[in-house]
């Protein structure tokens, strides 16, 4: 907002300042919402641009209202170089107050408080705007006064900034909350004293606020007219135009023009400017009621379910007294909580739903994480977000919302169409595009909102900035429908009776442009009517947003991953098992993911809120991983008790991914039950096949028969039985050439034993070195202190090796550790050294390098000093433009600039594949991949990862022979074991020994789930392109006999595909039934299996 000066001086007579007097700027503001994080208002006075230098002090003085809610005020600089604003350097002044806005100023209650701020280390900043601040967030009004603003210099000079008289620039530039327009204007300062009346003073302000407002909104009537004439020209309404111009400049131009004056001319100006009133019809605003609400973030979920029940009352109180009024949430995880804690509220919902005034929006259980989460987990989101709408309310959501969401990957357009929404509304990672077609990898689009490139905010109040965003937006998109979203938001809210009564007010303005109370759905499809060739299409990620989140609280993200890996993996063992008569725990299942999707919640896994929230986190995510393992055990055990297995010890293995895979099992060669005179030890055992091939064993410890045994080729989404018998197998050795050299038949690698690290890696296969200076370097990076720590890295002042201060190389022949201590020095007062353990892990079955590393992480991170965070290097042989992220349901390059980018299980850069078990932050320079393990945030949570952690990851060397798709499995099997049951002595079921549900050969297709459908007992198989390669013709053999397979979407329901709705038919021959289908490179698609009724029994698939 920008204020005419002519408009100041027609109310100055209500507001008497001498010619010469001494003034002051008086800023006032309310805020009307209840709660946390609602509220602040940024004003910018001046944009003077000043060299700071070395010495240099800003000096300003500062007058509270004693009556305002919270002794908060003052005001912040924001510089040139677009780094952070005095606000979030963390500078005090001379008596030990933060400089940020949310400091509790005691000294200026009700008096003059002079405060001097030594601008320490930001000489060479120049700045360019000067704004008064408000951080409140409790309810009320809030007054400040602000004098004598200027820099001082070290050699006693002062470059003013505001001294007396109007200040040069009025703007809003920035606000969060609920409040009454701002008034900003100068008063006499000898009025504005310690004891001082300040009701009074503040009256006057107000009034003559008022004044200044009633002008000011005039002004922008006959502004707006003219930019919704713009293209249209009419002569006629253009005379109108000019009358009330010419009214409104009159009575600026009058001295001493009195309120009854002032307002004749106001009426005067309305009347003419009314005849624009059938252009403004051809326009809407569609007003759509909102409220943010954060199930956890700088509170717990128990007060969130509290802000829900209110925010939703309220909203339903609103629809009876206002009976137009509308109201749109996401969300599902909050509607059933207000079923099972409020069930007389839920039933009027349900009730507003049905009248049309309440819309559902988003189809998720929560507006979660979109990054850092598996492909299931989204498939899972809208699975049981869009069935909990459809089972309550008898409808889905079609408008995806992630107002908040930090960032979107590039897949959410085919995500979110697959979850039933066909719109897609966001505020966070945008490209300055309002509408865009937003395209997948695969193609898919979906017509897209961006929020804040029109101007606004998810949590907007409602004023005459809206009228300019709805032009901008027409001038943007050829649409003369608008989409205003309002309402308090973060801790809930909503539209308040200020709002709603002003939108009332618009609707009864003919000066104004159609406006109404509607909902997100009505404005996407009134949006389709138009001609949308003139919007652009992306086809890109909306990335990045808040890289330190990718990082912080890194044991949620890891409890996260395994519950996920472990649910996904629980569902496929148990579909097995409940083809042979295991009974499917649907309902646990459901309840595991929902818990996992909660914790998806855009403040949660991101690690961007207070402690006290994590530790029911960790409780619900660890209870999940334990119901899990419940539910594979229980399942194992019921298939192991079905097959005739041969005399002696047996292990059922079962493979939980959809691809043949081999890898090591763990278990005990104990003698129970069966002929203990067999002869069978670890040292002489070896595995056998049911056809019969060998499989080498591996004593981990003698007292306890502990063993590990290669479970060679078990079959996808499947089992195979393996018996332990007398006999030999070739067993090839980690050879040691070296102080720190190895060798085994994949590669040579060397390792530096002091610095602790790999200093050259040779793959035999491909002959060639793929290590550049090291790979595995622990590095400590020391990111500079500021704002928003756990959201944001900081700028990173020094890079240092950790100091290796031990070594050991232990194992066996076949299976070599080669392990370094280190420690990472305390850097200040808070901190403990911390030290971590690498163990790389040399394995003649595996042409990886696996790295075991244990941290017992000590450091605390203030905002005072730079903070430690700790990453892992890997410097490739080749430099490169751009290294390639996995993202849920693809892979993409990113150009290696440095930045860091979230990523799922693995990352990869000139031949060296990173894999991960619980890490999501990579960074790429062109000539070294990094992957941040930890870092020591402080705001809001001070401490958010003390103690023990321990991560995996593993160094992948590859050719251009593996693709994107094979990477993704070997990713998924670092992250998702096999598993293994004991098959009883005397187990006589008929069961096959060997058994897999399907067969997808070797085409770059990805399955990521096999389950139960929810509706029924039909098989549910999702799977996807993950190489990237162009368009072609798949087959897979699905052995459970079925009658019938069709497509459908992540919520189970029918999807009609080209020429491709009936998938294929079962055969009873023992190749399986065939589906054959079409894919585009990253294609996801989602098969319903009918199966064949019970008690069909053809041959069994393999013996």
């Amino acid at each position: 907002m920008t204020v005419s000066l002519l408009a100041l001086a027609a109310i100055s007579a209500h507001f008497p300042v001498r010619a010469q007097a001494d003034t002051c700027l008086a800023f006032v503001s309310s805020n009307l919402a209840h709660g946390r994080e609602n509220f602040f208002t940024y004003y910018k006075f001046s944009d003077q641009r000043i060299a700071i230098k070395e010495g240099d002090v800003l000096v300003y003085s500062v007058f509270l209202d004693p009556k305002n809610p919270v002794a908060k005020g003052g005001l912040d600089v924001d510089f040139a170089d677009d780094k952070d604003s005095l606000r979030d350097i963390h500078l005090k002044d001379t008596q030990g107050l933060d400089c940020h806005g949310d400091t509790v100023l005691t000294p200026a209650i009700g008096k003059w408080y002079v405060r001097r701020i030594p601008l320490v280390g930001q000489a060479g900043r120049t700045t360019v705007a000067w704004n008064a601040n408000f951080e409140g967030d409790e309810f009320g009004p809030y007054v400040q006064w602000l004098d004598d603003i200027y820099v001082e210099h070290a050699d006693g000079t002062r470059t003013p900034v505001y001294t007396n008289g109007l200040p040069p620039t009025r703007q809003l530039v920035n606000s969060n909350g609920y409040s009454k327009l701002p008034i900003f204007i100068s008063v006499d300062r000898s009025k504005v004293v310690e004891g001082a009346n300040t009701a009074a003073l503040v009256a006057q302000v107000e009034a003559a606020g008022k004044r200044i407002a009633s002008l000011e909104n005039a002004r922008r009537d006959i502004e707006f007219a003219r930019g919704f004439l713009k293209g249209n020209p009419d002569p006629a309404l253009e005379g109108h135009i000019r009358e009330a111009a010419a009214l409104l400049d009159a009575v600026e131009r009058k001295e001493n023009a009195s309120p009854e004056e002032i307002q004749a001319a106001l009426h005067a100006a309305n009347h003419a400017l009314s005849h624009t009133h059938p252009v403004m019809e051809k326009y809407t605003g569609h007003l759509v009621g909102h409220a943010h609400i954060d199930l956890q973030w700088l509170w717990e979920w128990q007060e969130g379910l509290v802000v829900t029940h209110d925010t939703f009352n309220q909203a339903a109180k609103f629809m009876d007294e206002f009976p137009g009024f509308t109201f749109s949430q996401s969300s599902s995880w909050l509607y059933k909580a207000v079923e099972e804690q409020y069930p007389a509220l839920f039933k009027t919902i349900q009730q507003k739903v049905k009248k049309g005034q309440w819309e559902l929006v988003g189809g998720r259980v929560c507006e979660g994480d979109t990054n850092m989460i598996s492909p299931e987990s989204h498939a899972r989101q809208f699975l049981y977000g869009q069935r909990y709408f459809r089972e309550k309310f008898g409808k889905t959501a079609r408008v995806a919302w992630e107002p908040d969401t930090f960032g979107h990957n590039a897949q959410m357009p085919q995500i979110a169409k697959l979850g039933g929404c066909d719109a897609y509304y966001f505020c966070r990672g945008g490209k300055e595009k309002p509408l865009f077609w937003w395209t997948a990898l695969d193609g898919t689009k979906i017509l897209t909102f961006d929020e804040p490139a029109t101007g606004s905010w998810y949590n907007s109040d409602l004023s005459y900035k809206q009228f300019q965003e709805m032009l901008d937006f027409r001038d943007k998109t050829g649409s003369k429908d608008m989409l205003w979203v309002y309402g308090v938001g973060n801790h809930g809210g909503g539209p308040t009776r200020e709002m709603i009564q002003e939108a009332l007010g618009w609707m009864k303005d003919p000066t104004k442009p159609k406006v109404r109370f509607s909902t997100a759905t009505e404005f996407f499809d009134k949006l389709r009517t138009y001609d949308l060739k003139k919007i652009p299409t992306i086809q890109d990620e909306l990335n990045p947003v808040f890289d330190g989140c990718y990082t912080t609280h890194s044991e949620i993200k890891q409890l996260n991953r395994q519950a996920e890996a472990m649910t996904t993996a629980a569902e496929a063992i148990a579909t097995v098992a409940s083809l042979r008569g295991f009974a499917y725990p649907k309902a646990s299942f459901r309840r595991n993911w929902e818990e996992i999707c909660f914790n998806h919640h855009h403040d949660t896994l991101p690690g961007s809120g207070i402690h006290a929230p994590y530790e029911k986190t960790k409780v619900q995510l660890q209870r999940v991983v334990f119901d899990d393992r419940d539910i594979i055990q229980r399942a194992m055990e019921s298939m192991a008790v079905q097959v005739t297995a041969p005399k002696g010890i047996s292990q059922m293995v079962f493979n939980p991914t959809g691809w043949t895979r081999s890898g090591w099992v763990e278990t005990y060669l104990v003698k129970s039950g069966w002929d203990a005179d067999s002869g069978v030890t670890p040292e002489n055992a070896v595995a056998v096949a049911p056809d019969g091939a060998k499989f080498p064993v591996q004593l981990i410890d003698g007292p306890s028969r502990k063993i590990r045994f290669w479970a060679g080729n078990v079959p996808a989404f499947g089992y195979k039985v393996f018996n332990f018998q007398i006999g030999t197998v070739p067993k090839p050795k980690v050879r040691m050439t070296g102080e720190g050299s190895f060798e085994t038949d994949a590669y040579q690698v060397t390792f530096d034993v002091k610095r602790g690290l790999i200093t050259s890696l040779f793959d035999k296969r491909l002959k060639r070195e793929m290590a550049g200076s090291s790979l595995g370097r622990l590095e400590n990076h020391f990111e500079g202190p500021g704002g928003m720590s756990a959201w944001v890295i900081g700028a990173i002042s020094k890079v240092e090796p950790l100091e290796c201060v031990d070594h050991a190389v232990t194992g066996t022949p076949e299976h070599v550790e080669v392990r370094f201590d280190y420690v990472l020095k305390a850097h200040n007062s808070l901190s403990r050294d911390t030290k971590v353990t690498q163990r790389f892990v040399l394995d003649t079955r595996k042409p990886t390098i696996e790295t075991d590393v244990d941290c017992d992480w000590n450091a605390i991170g203030t905002g005072d000093e730079p903070s430690p965070m700790l990453r892992v290097a890997f410097d490739t042989a080749t430099t490169a433009t751009s290294a390639r992220y996995e993202i849920p349901f693809g892979s993409i390059d990113r150009k290696s600039d440095g930045r860091e980018f979230p990523a799922l299980q693995w990352a990869d850069q000139s031949g060296i594949a990173v894999l991960n078990d619980s890490k999501h932050g990579y960074s790429s320079d062109g000539k070294t991949l990094r992957l941040t393990l930890i870092r020591a945030s402080h705001d809001p949570d001070p401490v958010p990862n003390p103690g023990h952690h321990h991560w995996r990851y593993s160094i992948v060397p590859h050719g251009s022979e593996m693709n994107y798709a094979q990477l993704t499995e070997i990713a998924t099997e670092f992250n998702i074991p096999l598993f293994n049951a004991s098959v009883p002595y005397d187990a006589r079921g008929d069961q096959p020994l060997e058994y897999r549900t399907i067969t997808m050969g070797t085409d770059p297709v990805v399955p990521t789930a096999l389950k139960r459908s929810e509706d029924g007992n039909d098989l549910i198989l999702r799977f996807f392109q993950a190489s990237g390669q162009p368009s072609a013709r798949y087959s897979a053999r699905i052995f459970p006999f079925f009658k019938r397979a069709s497509w459908v979407n992540f919520v189970e329901d029918p999807l009609s595909i080209a020429g491709q709705s009936d998938v294929g038919t079962g055969s009873a021959g023992p190749d399986g039934g065939r589906l054959i289908y079409d894919l585009r490179p990253f294609e996801i698609r989602t098969v319903k299996i009918q199966l064949q009724p019970k008690g069909y029994s053809p041959k069994p698939p393999m013996e």
